[in-house]
Parts: structure tokens; sequence; C-alpha cells
């Protein structure tokens, strides 16, 4: 018969073992965990047909040691260690002998433990789908075929809609950022010796206004300290404190403003 594989402990140890001291179990502390039966065996957890039978078989000739055909009383757990068990073994002639089955990892032990929980959630799934089945056929079966006679289907059909053609000038995309076209050259370099404001034409320099002929003034005489007979004061060396930048301005005269009629207006003379 097939088997399939659930789990593979490559170490584990055989042990003969004293009858239970009370109902609730037996104990790993009773027995002589110095010296094993048997050991290091190979445990592999296997589904046969709908039975979980562990095997343990010896590593380097695969010769079969013994079998357990797992139910809920031929494999039960110690009550002071979560890394023994105690097997129940049955021989073809039905006779009965308990063993103790230990591995030294906990890690062992939890792969042991996880493939017979994976051959019983199999063994559940398998009886909800047999239930499912039953329940299914008990069900009355109602007739959903096609009755006699002609089926009109009505598919609506629709026109292909014409391509649109773009134009000349459509706009097809995203515009151009601002000043992103083609820049204007950049303008010709002038010579160094240019003249910035050679289109220019100098204005000619302003002539010099006439002076009006001023008489005898003893109040002009007074303020500049000298005779105003021809409208300039006297050049006398040492009369004119501030030099003779002072009378700079009133030589400097514009020409483009004309004299009035009047050159004195009372005692004042007018400069321009």
């Amino acid at each position: 018969m097939a088997e399939s594989s659930l789990g593979i402990i490559n170490r584990g140890y055989v042990y003969k073992i004293p009858p239970a001291k009370t109902i609730t179990g037996h104990r790993a502390g009773d027995w002589d965990l110095e010296r094993p039966l048997a050991g290091p065996l190979r445990v592999r957890v296997v589904e046969r047909g709908e039975q979980c039978v562990i095997k343990l078989e010896e590593p380097n000739t695969n010769q079969l040691f013994a079998e357990c055909v797992y139910t809920e009383a031929s494999v039960m757990s110690v009550l002071d260690s979560s890394r023994y068990f105690v097997l129940t073994l049955v021989d073809p002639a039905g006779r009965r002998a308990m063993i103790g089955l230990g591995f030294q990892e906990k890690s062992e032990s939890f792969d042991f433990n996880a493939a017979i929980d994976t051959f019983k959630r199999y063994q559940r799934q398998a009886a909800e789908a047999q239930k499912a089945a039953e329940q299914w056929a008990s069900q009355p079966q109602q007739d959903l075929s096609l009755g006699s006679g002609t089926i009109h289907i009505n598919i609506p059909t629709s026109k292909p809609k014409a391509k649109k053609t773009e134009t000349a000038g459509a706009f097809t995309g995203i515009l151009p950022p601002p000043g992103a076209g083609k820049l204007a050259p950049p303008p010709a370099a002038q010579p160094a010796s240019a003249n910035a404001f050679a289109g220019f034409v100098a204005a000619p320099p302003p002539a010099a206004a006439p002076r009006p002929a001023v008489g005898g003034n003893g109040s002009l005489d007074a303020l500049f300290g000298g005779s105003v007979a021809s409208g300039v004061p006297s050049q006398q060396s040492g009369s004119n404190p501030f030099g003779d930048e002072m009378w700079g301005d009133f030589s400097s005269a514009s020409a483009s403003n004309p004299a009035p009629s009047g050159g004195n207006s009372g005692n004042w003379t007018t400069f321009f």
C-alpha cells in the first residue's frame, strides 16, 4: 500500500519502561534514561490509507525496528516532560507491548507532534468532505436543463466610430513654456574704442552775456568793498577775502536769458 510521508525525525531513542505507578500516566523520571534500549533510530510518520503509522527504522540499513499505528490511546505523552512519549505496539498475533520513545531536543519532539497533527487535519477535512457529499446526495436534484424549442438571442450591433484625423495647427499636446522657441541672436559686439554718444552733436558753449554799465553806487561799494563802475567789482589785492572764485558764477551766466529792459531796480543791480 502506498505511503505518504508526514514527517521525519533522525534521532529517536527507545526505552524499556516499567508499569505506570499511577492511573494518570507514565513518568519519564521512572525510566532508565542513561541506558536506552535502542537508538538513535530514524522516526518516520507516514500516512497509509486512512491510518497514521509511526515507523522506527535503523538509519544505516533502513531495517524496520518497530511500528505503531496511531490512535488516541496508542501514543501518549508522559506527565513530567514534553520530549518523551509512550507507544503501544501490536504484533500480528495481537500481543501488546509498551515502549518509551524520547528525543534529545524539544524541536524534535515538536516536529513529531506536528506530523501527527497534520494527519489529524487531513482526517478532519476528509470527514467534512464526505459529510458534504452525503448532504448533497440527499437533496432533491433540480432540473437545470434547457427546455425544448428555439431560443432567440438579440445581440445589438453598433457602427464603428470613424477615426478622428488631426488637422493642421490643431493642439496635440501640452503647450511649450513661454520663451521656449528660438532665441534671438545676441547683438554684435562693438569695438572698445567706439563712442557710445557718437550719434549726438555737442551743443556749442553759451556766449557770455554783455554786462550793463553801472554808475557809481555807494550801496554796492559798501557791500563788495570796491567800485562797481563797470559792473565788475575792483580786483584790488587783498580787498576780496574769498579769492577770485567768488565771481565765477556771474561770469558764466547763460546767454539764452536776455537782460531785462531795466538793468537797475532802485538801488540794486540785477545780475544774470
